[in-house]
């Protein structure tokens, strides 16, 4: 065999051996990924002239122009780490800013001969980057290089055999002395010997007797690498030959499978999905190469990539199968038809076996080399959606649960997901295996829903499988159904659906059982209900009387709480106190807390206060219902209005024990009530750190609708102070994640002031009207009137701007009847206000009788500092009107002072407000002068 020389590429004390990808610096030595050698070779052909991003992008990575992939400077960033000594002050791969990348002074020389890298013909090539795997497969060299047996284990299409081929091709050329490497696909089947002739014709031998003594006499005399790929087919015939050839013998043996071959010695290497991040750039390469470079998406962080990479579990073969549609629909029009997935994902140009052209195929192969029992096993674990403990899958497969649930995670169709030993089943693998029991296993398919049914409501199960299974229990008339129903509401994340659920259980249950269900779906109605939702379960709880006191108790602190959510508080107190009398002296502190939150509704302050005081005095200490004691007690003393520094030392403890009892959801309350505080104060600017603290405690709660509400008041905050940017992409997170939770008041209010932002911010008018009118829409469907009022002041606002009087007019007549029987003082002076400010060039006379009603208003709403600059800037424009420059400059000075007070930044809306109103008033003053 003719030797070669080997390029080498000389960087200090540093070499690069771009061939066997190998860096040799002193005595370590550590090996080059194929997309690391193959940026190290352009960049050095280039003779230390720096090289463009795009260049890169384009000729290396195959992306087009202008990619904002992080691909790149991910891959750099990884080179350093291998041939700088200092990766932090590099002195070989420099970065031009704004430009690219440069190599600096390379030397390229030859090295000594040596053998090619022998690698089997027969192993594949891809032209394409291996994206979201370079950890794994610097492991998998790794581990090829510490053991005899290396087993790749995992699901049909993550991408096993790409791995082990791009591993062992690496491997090979670092180690020219390790022998050839031979791949073997093995066929469905196969036996043993039909195996060992397969790899006997890729060793060249000429076999007279046993091919598989054949094998092991040649692969125990000269060292050599062999790869058998899906050796799912034949586990135990495979396993035995690997044992024999490992007698005695100098091969490595590399395994792709998805079930191990438990035999001695064996290492098993898990291939899992790729990471959200991994499978979208997995994603956007692949679809921008079969466009031809052109990029699929315009936004980079577009969500519905995410939720494409997410709904195919991760799988590099599904999302390639994705991409080669991205001809022909957008990223949101995949998404929308991932429901029949195994059509759209079919047709791919791609190298490897038949079973991977299709993602039903890689499936069925899968199913195919199941026994019945197990088919049918699989089928009734289908029926759950989301990871669920063993406990659960035994009481759904009863008999043989323990074998069964083992045979399916070693043959990954089922995986674990945690410590606590809970498993899922990958979306694609239950979309199949849902065909398949509606197509063969129609008997069993029904069997798993009643089985569901009837454990629903005492096994471990998660949000959306117990939905699933009280849906079944009430419709199967269950006598356990309220149980289940109870169960479900409870754990619900999505109040629509909880609803939802109570709805088609109030048609099916009566008596106390309907009285359970009917408090069980309070939480949901209260943060997602329609008045006429709120309503109809107001009616249904009213009526009959619980049979017992414990739920008699429940029913009337539940009709508490709707009543004030729908500002009965009249109503509400009178429950309540009937709920205060039964439970009197036993666990009082809970119906107190709600109590004393109705009588400050109610304007009765001197027995919220009493009220507040007895829950506190009767909580044990620094516990939950103390800070809520606690916390109740500071607003009642803040709305008597003389003992406010009491009231600021209330709010301190309740935060302090919330923070002790680290309970992330009372802190975040007990936050939100702080930074209410100090807004209330007009303390806008002291206030902002503690609602950007909210949002991080949020988050660590892992509560996404208490996330939701934290960042809409940290965005608004944040905006409304003029402090920090990004709101646009605040903005997004906001709309995005309040439309996953189906909050609708929180996703259309995000919707109104992103277009108030962008009317005002960046003049961008039509994009402006378009959020406030998709904010109206979603608004209209809660039937919220203070809220669709708010919205409808804001497009007043948007369309002045756009010099639409009409609009204005009718956004103004609408907004106004929306509050016609509202007595909110700060929502009817808000109101006014916005009128007079937008009307003062018209009607002058109408301004003015607009800021007279709105300082009526002002004085019952305690003076908020934020309307009262409003207040002040409107009036300011009516004296403008009227020639008042004395009052104009008055007031102007008024405002600045307020604004200053709030500590508002200068690009905050109000102040910009104030600030021309100011050079309105010198200007005039100035003129009067002169």
């Amino acid at each position: 065999m003719e030797g070669r020389r080997k390029p080498l590429l000389c960087l200090g004390s540093c070499k690069v051996n771009l061939d066997t990808r190998r860096v040799e610096r002193g005595s370590d030595s550590v090996a080059l990924t194929e997309q690391e050698a193959c940026l190290l070779r352009h960049l050095a052909a280039q003779e230390g002239q720096t090289v463009s991003r795009d260049v890169l992008f384009r000729e290396v990575l195959g992306y087009a122009d202008g990619s904002n992939s992080r691909a790149l400077d991910a891959a750099i960033r990884r080179i350093r780490h291998k041939i700088e000594a200092d990766p932090s002050r590099p002195v070989h791969l420099l970065t031009v800013y704004g430009v690219g990348y440069r190599l600096s002074n390379p030397v390229t020389v030859e090295g000594s001969d040596c053998p090619p890298a022998p690698v089997s013909p027969s192993l594949p090539r891809w032209d394409d980057v291996l994206v979201g795997r370079d950890a794994l497969l610097r492991s998998l060299v790794e581990e090829i290089e510490s053991h005899a047996v290396v087993t790749l284990h995992g699901p049909g299409g993550v991408g096993k055999t790409r791995l082990a081929c791009e591993a062992l091709r690496a491997w090979a050329e670092a180690h020219p002395g390790g022998g050839p490497v031979h791949l073997v696909t093995l066929r469905r089947g196969v036996d043993a010997v039909a195996i060992a002739e397969e790899l006997a014709a890729s060793l060249g031998l000429a076999v007279a007797g046993d091919p598989r003594q054949a094998v092991a006499l040649a692969t125990g005399v000269q060292p050599s690498t062999l790869l058998l790929d899906g050796a799912e087919v034949a586990v135990a015939e495979v396993a035995a030959l690997v044992a024999e050839w490992r007698v005695g013998g100098m091969a490595r043996i590399v395994v792709t499978s998805r079930e191990p071959l438990a035999v001695p010695g064996e290492r098993i290497v898990s291939v899992p999905p790729l990471e959200p991040e991994a499978g979208v750039e997995l994603l956007r390469a692949r679809a921008q190469a079969a466009r031809g470079g052109q990029p699929w998406t315009s936004d980079p962080d577009e969500p519905e990539l995410m939720e494409v990479a997410a709904a195919l579990d991760g799988l590099p073969l599904a999302l390639e199968l994705a991409a080669s549609r991205a001809l022909v629909l957008t990223a949101a029009q995949l998404r929308d038809r991932l429901e029949h997935r195994f059509e759209i994902l079919r047709r791919v140009v791609r190298k490897g076996p038949p079973r991977h052209s299709a993602l039903e195929s890689t499936i069925a192969w899968s199913w195919d080399l199941l026994d019945d029992e197990e088919q049918q096993g699989l089928v009734r674990l289908s029926v759950l959606q989301e990871p669920f403990p063993f406990e659960t899958a035994e009481a759904l497969l009863a008999e043989g649960a323990l074998p069964l649930v083992s045979s399916f995670v070693a043959k990954s169709l089922l995986e674990p997901t945690d410590a606590h030993g809970r498993l899922r089943m990958l979306d694609s693998i239950r979309a199949f295996v849902r065909v398949q029991a509606a197509d063969a296993f129609g008997e069993v398919d029904h069997d798993a829903h009643q089985r569901l049914a009837a454990i629903a409501h005492r096994v471990p199960l998660a949000p959306a499988d117990r939905l699933l299974g009280a849906r079944l229990a009430l419709g199967h008339g269950l006598s356990t159904a309220v149980f289940a129903t109870q169960s479900a509401l409870h754990d619900c994340p999505d109040p629509r659906e909880a609803i939802a659920l109570a709805e088609r259980g109030r048609a099916v249950l009566e008596g106390d059982e309907l009285l359970m269900l009917g408090v069980a779906v309070v939480p949901a109605l209260v943060r997602q209900g329609t008045a006429e939702g709120l309503d109809a379960w107001i009616d249904t709880l009213s009526s009959p009387r619980a049979t017992e006191r414990e739920l008699d108790v429940e029913v009337q602190v539940a009709l508490g709480q709707l009543l004030l959510e729908r500002k009965r508080v009249s109503d509400a107190v009178e429950r309540l106190d009937r709920a205060r009398a039964l439970t009197e002296g036993v666990d009082e502190v809970p119906v107190l807390n709600l109590l004393g939150r109705a009588l400050l509704g109610l304007g009765d302050r001197r027995r919220a206060l009493q009220v507040f005081e007895r829950s506190r005095a009767l909580a044990t200490p620094d516990t939950a219902h103390w800070t809520q004691a606690s916390y109740g007690l500071a607003w009642a003393l803040r709305a008597k209005g003389t003992d406010l520094e009491q009231s600021r030392v209330m709010m301190g403890e309740a935060l302090r024990v919330a923070r002790s009892l680290g309970n992330h959801r009372e802190v975040a309350r007990v936050l939100g009530g702080v930074a209410g505080t100090l807004m209330s104060e007009g303390r806008w600017a002291a206030c902002l750190p503690l609602v950007q603290e909210r949002t991080e405690v949020s988050k660590r709660s892992g509560h996404a609708r208490l996330v939701c509400q934290a960042l809409y008041d940290e965005v608004l905050l944040q905006y409304a102070t003029g402090e920090g940017d990004g709101y646009l992409q605040k903005f997004h997170e906001l709309i995005r994640l309040s439309d996953q939770l189906g909050d609708r008041k929180v996703s259309s209010l995000a919707r109104a002031y992103r277009g108030q932002m962008l009317s005002e911010r960046l003049g961008r008018h039509d994009d402006a009207r378009r959020d406030v009118e998709q904010a109206l829409v979603l608004l209209t469907k809660t039937g919220c009137r203070p809220l669709l009022a708010a919205v409808e002041l804001v497009r007043a606002r948007v369309v002045a701007r756009a010099g639409d009087q009409g609009c204005m007019a009718q956004a103004l007549e609408h907004a106004f009847e929306l509050l016609r029987d509202d007595d909110n003082p700060s929502r009817l002076a808000e109101a006014h206000i916005t009128r007079a400010r937008l009307t003062v060039g018209l009607d002058q006379v109408a301004a003015g009788g607009d800021l007279q009603r709105a300082a009526d208003f002002l004085t019952k709403a305690g003076h908020p500092l934020s309307l009262h600059v409003m207040w002040l800037v409107a009036a300011g424009w009516v004296a403008f009107e009227q020639d008042r420059f004395d009052d104009v400059a008055r007031l102007a000075d008024q405002a600045v002072s307020a604004v200053t007070a709030m500590g508002l930044g200068v690009e905050a809306p109000l102040h910009r407000e104030v600030t021309c109103l100011r050079e309105v008033s010198v200007a005039s003053a100035d003129a009067l002068a002169s």
